[in-house]
């Protein structure tokens, strides 16, 4: 994810452990996870992730991680 292209300079102070879904979709084809509970372990990082960067919980990306 280019986040300077889209403007959030801040992500990597707010989120530690970064996963999108060409990186999960990269890992997988590349056979990086050996089991199903391992591609919902990234799936799971990329909504707490979401959540955690719009913080607010009327934010409306937020409101559709639930």
């Amino acid at each position: 994810m280019d986040v300077k292209a889209l403007g959030l300079s801040d992500y990597y102070d707010i989120v530690t452990k970064p996963m999108d879904l060409s990186t999960l979709k990269n890992n997988f084809l590349d056979g990086e996870y050996k089991t199903v509970q391992d591609v919902w372990d990234a799936f799971d990082l990329i909504v707490t992730n979401c959540k955690a960067y719009n913080r607010l919980p009327e934010h409306p990306i937020n409101a559709k991680a639930d």
